[in-house]
């Protein structure tokens, strides 16, 4: 039985949340969930500020190593969402005839379109994940990876979509784990694998659109045939809507937050006996106390959320999918708790709508249940579900002080893939140890030169007897610098 702990970290524009989940065998228990970390050093996914960042994540780390015991060592967390790029590549390769299509197989060819993939400016790029779409044999063709494995075949080939964006946001999530002593294990795309904890098969088989409505970005990914073979996003969400708020009401941020919250609808024509609703707020303005009636809100957000389900319809209908959506329209994120969210996506798009929740994909202990019905949750569940699905064992739970010594004997990481700021932090290091060496060394030898220096004749003959004619040496030398002096 093999017993290890996963730590998952998004990194979202409002919030950090932290989930830790045990792992026993194939079994996976959530032991520990925190969305409690104010964020405000990320923007669309991205640190823009690595002071705060550090000390946010050191802080929200220090949370969870209390909660769990032990040391974090190795982390999970996520890559932008916005703005990323995708192209479809096909791939094939000759096999034996006799023998038949392995998970291997196909494992080959999906890293064969990941090395053969050449970027435009790969400096300043990176590939971020890539989806299956479809395989060929000589036989058959457009199967799905589950339909493909177990057949005989010369020649297989593969469709893939592949995703991309800028490589900045990766190396800045290295510096700042690496001045927090901990390893970004994975760095993940997660609309390659929120479906596969928010969706059931059946809706991903038949066709649905899977909008994950965040604070700065809202993306859609849409799955058909059982893959994901769209993405989309586009750079506004609910901090959107608050600063909206923010400003037409002129109040400060925090508290348009919380209204929004508290009070916030998106359909002011069906607020009924709220519409007359006054609410006393205290502004920004020379004025003080001001009010805000509840109509008024609902007319704010409702036209920063037609701006947001617009754009989110263009590009469903962008992606070519738009009449293979069977399932219709399933709304993760935070955005989607505000009031009648699901209900504006269904009115404007004529599609069946649903809020996607964490599905029976894990056990949840009763320190983290609220998690279930969470759809903010979505992303770091995935992360944990993907992590503790990943042959290297990950482990994010270690005693060790050096985090990249355990690691490098483990064989789950290649020293290679150590950011050029951790291998410059090691070097400095290193040359630290050795100059405290070199002068431990020094001081060793003066302080025995001056012991034999201060010997007395009685001292130096019986020592001169056991050590021989060094020591006499070593004296004369004294003595005849003593006399110079």
């Amino acid at each position: 039985m093999s017993e290890r702990h996963i730590i998952a970290i998004d990194m979202g524009a409002d919030k950090i949340s932290v989930c830790g989940a045990l792992i026993v065998d194939d079994d996976i228990t959530i032991d520990y969930f925190d969305c409690e970390n104010t964020s405000t050093c990320i923007t669309r996914s991205t640190i823009v500020n690595e002071g705060n960042a550090v000390k946010e994540l050191r802080s929200a780390i220090e949370k969870a190593q209390s909660a769990l015991g032990g040391t974090v060592s190795q982390i999970m967390t996520n890559l932008p969402k916005f703005p990323v790029f995708s192209r479809e590549v096909t791939e094939s390769s000759h096999l034996d005839s006799e023998q038949n299509i392995t998970e291997a197989d196909v494992a080959d060819l999906r890293q064969f379109a990941r090395d053969n993939f050449r970027l435009e400016n790969e400096k300043e790029e990176e590939l971020y994940g890539v989806s299956p779409l479809s395989f060929s044999t000589d036989d058959s063709i457009h199967l799905s990876e589950s339909e493909v494995l177990g057949r005989c075949s010369e020649n297989l080939s593969g469709d893939f979509l592949l995703f991309w964006g800028k490589r900045t946001p990766s190396k800045r999530i290295d510096t700042v784990a690496n001045k927090l002593n901990v390893a970004a294990m994975r760095k993940y795309f997660t609309p390659l694998i929120t479906g596969d904890v928010i969706l059931e098969k059946q809706e991903k088989k038949s066709g649905v659109a899977l909008v994950d409505f965040g604070a700065s970005v809202t993306s859609v990914s849409i799955y058909l045939g059982g893959v994901l073979r769209y993405y989309g996003a586009v750079p506004f969400g609910g901090r959107s809507i608050t600063g909206d708020i923010s400003r037409e009401c002129d109040i400060p941020w925090d508290l348009a937050e919380n209204l929004k919250k508290a009070y916030g609808f998106c359909n002011p024509s069906k607020l009924q006996n709220l519409q007359d609703k006054m609410i006393m707020v205290n502004g920004s303005s020379a004025s003080g106390c001001h009010q805000i009636y509840v109509k008024y809100l609902s007319r704010i957000i409702e036209a920063r959320m037609k701006e947001i389900v617009n754009a989110v319809l263009y590009e469903i209908e962008k992606s070519g999918f738009a009449d293979s959506l069977t399932s219709g329209l399933v709304i993760t994120g935070g955005g989607a708790n505000l009031c009648g969210c699901i209900a504006m996506f269904e009115d404007m798009s004529g599609y069946p709508a649903r809020q996607g929740y964490p599905l029976g994909v894990c056990r949840f202990e009763k320190e983290a249940e609220q998690v279930r019905d969470m759809s903010e949750s979505a992303s770091v569940v995935a992360m944990v579900y993907a992590a503790a699905k990943d042959k290297a064992c990950l482990n994010s739970i270690s005693e060790d002080e050096n985090v990249w010594d355990r690691l490098g004997r483990s064989g789950q990481i290649d020293p290679g893939i150590q950011s050029e700021v951790l291998k410059f932090d090691e070097e400095k290091e290193e040359e630290e140890k050795e100059r405290i060496r070199r002068e431990a060394a020094s001081e060793e030898k003066r302080q025995q030169q001056e012991k034999r220096r201060k010997l007395n004749p009685k001292d130096f003959l019986n020592r001169l007897r056991s050590d021989g004619p060094s020591l006499f040496e070593d004296f004369m030398e004294g003595d005849g610098d003593d006399e110079k002096a």
